[in-house]
């Protein structure tokens, strides 16, 4: 069910493995992964490091420290808001959505967005529709960036489906959340017709909180791309390395595009 597009994998498979060590260790600084030191029996002995700069075979993580900041104002912030608007990555949707919100959201009302519907296989769209919408408490949307005009009219009638006693004069409340470099801040830029949030194709482009208000009179807050503290399968990481969710210092590159090949 997890659908990826061959776009993704030339993507991946193309890029350069000739990087220095050297360069990757300060990108890997610079995203918070310090040195690359896991533990050995032979505490002096020297990890064994591929051209990523990564220990072959390591389980991909990546939790940078705004990230902990984000998910306890997103905690705080919740109770107050009527309905969640997360965005899925289309072309895996189980592999991006977030558990640390599912947890979080409980029951509250939730607008899944399916981002990125173009690069992924219709009918398992669809079927992916079928399934999320299970849960009462879910709507789902497939969006692309050729539909804009859809996007505006149909997100905010959607929440107002979701949150139905939320009437006029009180404001309806929404919160955008997704992993990083899933189309959040593109959605937010259609929804307001004009550039308010700074996108671009790499991760953690979005590190601060903003509101804007619709012309429906809807609140949204945007919040940066969040992953969570562990990843335990190591497919789903992968899946995140192949969809872009993780900056290249933190991934093996011929491990990624070996099991972009593949599936």
């Amino acid at each position: 069910w997890e659908a990826s597009t061959s776009r993704s994998r030339r993507s991946y498979c193309n890029r350069s493995n000739l990087r220095s060590k050297d360069h990757i260790q300060a990108r890997r600084e610079r995203w918070g992964f310090g040195t690359c030191s896991p533990p050995y029996a032979n505490p002096g002995q020297i990890s064994p490091l591929n051209e990523s700069g990564l220990e072959c075979g390591q389980m991909i993580q990546w939790y940078p420290g705004h990230m902990t900041s984000a998910l306890r104002i997103i905690s705080e912030t919740m109770p107050a808001i009527d309905v969640v608007i997360e965005v899925l990555d289309a072309r895996m949707p189980r592999a991006s959505a977030n558990p640390k919100m599912t947890e979080l959201r409980v029951r509250k009302p939730c607008l899944k967005i399916l981002s990125k519907s173009d690069l992924a296989d219709p009918d398992v769209t669809s079927a992916w529709i079928r399934e999320l919408e299970i849960d009462p408490t879910v709507k789902v949307l497939a969006t692309t960036t050729e539909r804009e005009a859809d996007i505006r009219k149909r997100i905010p009638e959607l929440c107002k489906k979701l949150a139905p006693l939320r009437v006029a004069p009180k404001v309806l409340r929404a919160m955008i959340v997704g992993i990083p470099n899933v189309g959040k801040s593109t959605l937010i830029n259609t929804l307001m017709q004009r550039k308010v949030a700074k996108v671009g194709d790499e991760p953690a482009v979005t590190k601060a909180i903003q509101k804007v208000t619709l012309k429906s009179g809807m609140v949204i807050s945007d919040h940066p791309g969040l992953l969570w503290p562990k990843i335990e399968d190591e497919t789903v990481g992968l899946r995140l390395a192949l969809g872009g969710a993780i900056p290249d210092a933190a991934i093996e590159y011929e491990r990624v595009a070996e099991f972009g090949a593949e599936i």
